[in-house]
């Protein structure tokens, strides 16, 4: 019979030892509370650049048809951070990158929604000048991430057309994102649910990453010949210089100076769609700006939704999923027809490459780079920008395309005007159609870009627009006569 002291020795090599048990117990994950989301590689970058440029709001001015009582607004604009848990978000360290966290519903999202909220009396809605100044404010107003909530609402009262405006960290959702709350919004205060959407953060990475070593080469070719074109053709620009440090960010309102009717006429004349001959039209522009020098392009990035190259029954709907190519075009006195149609090529190439995962290489780099972690890559990011070395475009031109769609064809209440806007290194165009006209508000680095060039820049795009669609009326569709 084996002695006491074998036993133990025995069970001490073959017996697990029991776990001491963990105080205060950890719970189960259970709910979104319980998880930290990672983030995708765009939002890495917007937080690792959040310092360096100041502020990544994005706030969307709505004016709408009727008044509206600003309690039922209070309660939409409440409803909707219940509603989406990426309005909920804030971002934690984990333990080697940030990620989301999901603040519960409660008194504490309560406490927060109450700095968020604001009513502004104090912004004459028919002065345009005084409205563009109010935008200039709360585009460089930073928003918290780590505490949150990272957003803004606001109402400013009108007696016939007051609006509403919702301000948005780039962090938390793209612009079509937005539209998507907008359309929410809108619906509740017609009368109508607000469908909650679950919490998605998914990697970009499965919207890009080739299926083959044949799109892995291709997409290395198209890389190493976008260096090429970039080392060897300047690109057009608004006068700029460039400073070591931003200061602010800064908004110019503009409706384009001819409706879009005329313009969607022209587009259907040539075979183009009118968000093709609203880019032919700003490529035309900056040729005309430096007609003397030959070697020198238009240099245009455009934005392109991700969502479609998911694999089937994978494709995000709210949060960050925008990827970019670009149009260069160097011939000057080019009929028009022939610029558009030389565009739209370009459109379509670059889409293909989207969709037939030419990208990768692209984008390899920028997958990478999110392993870096928040402090590496923004050394990274104010040592390209002390050395000059962020890519030099002429514009960076963004689509929503036709935002009626947010307004219900039964509504009572709509939108009838909107303001959106974004920031960005170079030049932005947020392009967007309502009741017959076309806005896009122009966002450029005050710092390096003088707002009265910009503003001598827009005039220049009246005028080819007026141009190309055969008018000569330079005031563009009134959205009130549109939407009555």
């Amino acid at each position: 019979m084996p002695s006491s002291s074998a036993s133990t020795a025995a069970c001490s090599t073959s017996c697990p030892r029991p776990r001491a048990a963990r105080w205060p117990p950890r719970p189960e994950a259970q709910t979104m509370a319980d998880l930290l989301y990672p983030i995708n590689r765009t939002e890495h970058a917007y937080i690792s650049t959040h310092g360096m440029m100041g502020s990544f709001n994005q706030p969307y001015l709505m004016r709408l048809n009727a008044p509206v009582d600003e309690a039922r607004v209070r309660e939409g604009f409440r409803r909707l951070v219940s509603a989406h848990p990426r309005l909920r978000c804030v971002v934690e360290p984990g333990r080697l990158h940030y990620g989301f966290r999901v603040l519960p519903d409660d008194e504490i999202v309560d406490q927060l929604f109450e700095i968020a909220w604001k009513v502004r009396r104090d912004v004459d809605l028919d002065d345009p000048a005084e409205l563009e100044a109010f935008h200039n404010e709360i585009l460089n107003d930073p928003l918290p991430l780590e505490r949150g909530l990272g957003m803004r609402a606001f109402f400013l009262p009108h007696p016939q057309r007051p609006m509403l405006v919702m301000n948005i960290h780039h962090m938390l959702l793209d612009g079509r994102s937005i539209l998507h709350l907008l359309s929410d919004l809108m619906g509740w205060l017609n009368g109508r649910d607000i469908r909650p959407s679950e919490m998605e953060s998914r990697s970009m990475w499965p919207a890009a990453a080739p299926r083959s070593w044949r799109q892995l080469l291709a997409a290395r070719s198209h890389a190493r010949e976008a260096a090429r074109l970039a080392a060897e053709v300047p690109a057009i620009q608004v006068p700029t210089k460039l400073t070591h440090n931003y200061s602010t960010h800064a908004v110019l309102h503009h409706r384009l100076g001819v409706g879009a009717a005329p313009l969607r006429a022209r587009a259907r004349a040539i075979g183009v769609s009118l968000n093709t001959l609203l880019v032919a039209l700003f490529a035309e522009s900056f040729l005309r700006l430096d007609a003397a020098d030959p070697k020198s392009a238009a240099v245009i990035r455009l934005s392109v939704d991700m969502r479609r190259c998911y694999p089937e029954g994978q494709q995000p709907v709210i949060g960050n999923f925008v990827g970019a190519f670009l149009v260069r075009e160097q011939r000057r006195g080019l009929p028009f027809d022939e610029l558009a149609r030389a565009i739209d090529a370009q459109v379509k190439e670059g889409t293909r490459r989207f969709d037939e995962r030419e990208m990768g290489w692209t984008y390899l780099f920028e997958e990478l780079v999110a392993y870096f972690g928040r402090t590496m890559t923004a050394y990274l990011g104010w040592k390209m920008k002390r050395a000059g070395k962020f890519p030099r475009i002429s514009l960076h031109a963004t689509s929503l395309g036709d935002a009626n769609r947010i307004n219900a064809a039964d509504a009572r209440l709509r939108i009838d005007e909107i303001w959106p806007v974004a920031p960005s290194l170079s030049l932005l165009f947020v392009t967007v159609e309502m009741n017959g006209s076309i806005f896009f508000p122009a966002a450029f680095q005050r710092c390096e870009t003088d707002p009265r060039a910009v503003r001598s820049f827009l005039s220049l795009v009246d005028e080819v627009a007026r141009e190309i669609a055969g008018v000569t009326d330079s005031e563009p569709v009134d959205a009130r006569k549109a939407a009555a």
